[in-house]
């Protein structure tokens, strides 16, 4: 089975592939003829949210009932969130996932919206400083524009499937797990460079 999710696959095809020259997606097409094509209310705005989304780098903080809390590296917000998948992690562990508010705002509690990649190989200050060497390369000024552009669309437009596909490790039913850092290949196990074992 690929490493790429249906969750997160279908949602990078809808809202983040860009194409055109006004750099469109599915989920920008939908919002701009929803009304012509008679798509309810309620529908546009979890589009809305959809289109908004992106991935991102979180540290696993906690744990309490049904909800996980989550911490972005480099922005620090914090969410509180549901799991669908069941997959609860541990302490100080990193996700690559996608979080969406509830819609209509009837909740304090986000959604993870795709499957957990737990990042295993390391640690938190190690993360932050490839989004620091990593969001540069975007050419955008502003660093939290540049980290929020970087994160959606990568430095190219397989950036992000690249990544998760060469460091796939290992999985369980609710989780899959990845190790390395996208730019240094030699530290993904599946780039035809790989040296080294993780243990």
């Amino acid at each position: 089975m690929s490493p790429l999710t249906l969750s997160y696959f279908t949602s990078w095809a809808f809202f983040d592939v860009q194409f055109g020259k006004d750099k469109e997606t599915m989920g920008t097409c939908l919002q701009d003829i929803g009304s012509d094509l008679d798509i309810p209310f309620d529908y546009l705005e979890i589009i809305k949210l959809m289109q908004e989304s992106r991935m991102g780098i979180y540290e696993r903080k906690g744990f309490n009932g049904t909800s996980v809390y989550l911490s972005e590296l480099f922005s620090n917000k914090e969410y509180k969130c549901l799991v669908p998948v069941g997959y609860r992690g541990r302490e100080n562990e990193l996700w690559y996932v996608r979080i969406l508010p509830t819609p209509f705002k009837k909740s304090n509690e986000s959604l993870v919206f795709t499957t957990p990649y737990v990042l295993i190989s390391h640690d938190k200050s190690h993360w932050i400083d490839f989004l620091e060497r990593s969001i540069v390369k975007t050419g955008i000024i502003s660093p939290i524009l540049a980290f929020e552009t970087f994160m959606k669309y990568g430095l190219n437009e397989n950036y992000w499937n690249k990544f998760i596909f060469q460091a796939y490790y290992n999985s369980v039913a609710n989780a899959i797990f990845l190790e390395g850092s996208p730019d240094v290949p030699e530290s993904l196990p599946h780039s035809g460079k790989y040296t080294r074992r993780w243990v």
